[in-house]
């Protein structure tokens, strides 16, 4: 999305996604963007928490970031689009080389359960596209049905609702949700709860109306800022 996209004054989430490519070692990777630039955006007030974690699914991109926003119009003040225009010369260059950055903004729609920073806890992500005639009743089914049942998960700690916002699903019927539901490393997914959980009616219903189905990807929590 472009920094153009209108941005309301909720609480939400910066989520990056990223692959480094063939021109980018990993220390390399690792050290800028520990070092330099997720410290750079954890120094604006307004930016909560930020961490960073590896894909478990073997698929792309490999690497993500999240970091929580009090309020997104930060991402459209001064101190946020200077250090996004004013990159130092080593920040440019990195990114030069990379092969893959994919950011969005996503405003918070429901939040449930205690952030527990420890490095190894599990991030399962969920990505729906949904005719915005049924956006209502995804959001009723995570509220009064899904999250209640994933809470029962053995090593369940948090799972939150988010709706992206961009210029592009503005201009069609289709809005984009993201749910993110975070584990202890030893947890119960896969298990009855977890399969008595993805079972019920109203959730088969909810999958029958996201086009092209829920993308569902797994990762590890890797960094803390």
């Amino acid at each position: 999305m472009t920094d153009a996209t209108p941005i309301g004054t909720s609480s939400g989430i910066l989520h990056v996604l990223m692959d480094i490519g063939p021109n980018v070692s990993e220390e390399e990777f690792h050290q800028w963007y520990n070092n330099e630039h997720g410290p750079s955006r954890m120094a604006i007030e307004g930016f909560k928490c930020g961490v960073r974690y590896e894909a478990l699914d073997g698929l792309g991109p490999k690497w993500v970031a999240t970091y929580e926003i009090d309020n997104l119009t930060v991402l459209q003040t001064e101190p946020y689009l200077s250090i996004r225009n004013n990159s130092s010369p080593e920040e440019a260059d990195i990114l030069k080389r990379i092969s893959l950055i994919d950011r969005k903004i996503y405003a918070d729609v429901l939040h449930r359960g205690q952030f527990q920073p420890v490095i190894g806890t599990i991030l399962v992500a969920v990505r729906l596209l949904i005719p915005s005639a049924n956006a209502k009743e995804l959001e009723e089914w995570y509220q009064k049905e899904h999250v209640d049942m994933l809470a029962d998960i053995p090593g369940w700690l948090r799972s939150r609702l988010f709706k992206e916002l961009s210029s592009e699903s503005s201009k069609t019927d289709l809005v984009q949700y993201m749910a993110l539901h975070e584990y202890h490393s030893d947890n119960g997914l896969g298990g009855p709860k977890h399969v008595a959980a993805s079972s019920t009616d109203w959730r088969m219903r909810i999958m029958s109306l996201a086009i092209g189905g829920p993308i569902r990807r797994d990762f590890r929590l890797y960094h803390i800022f």
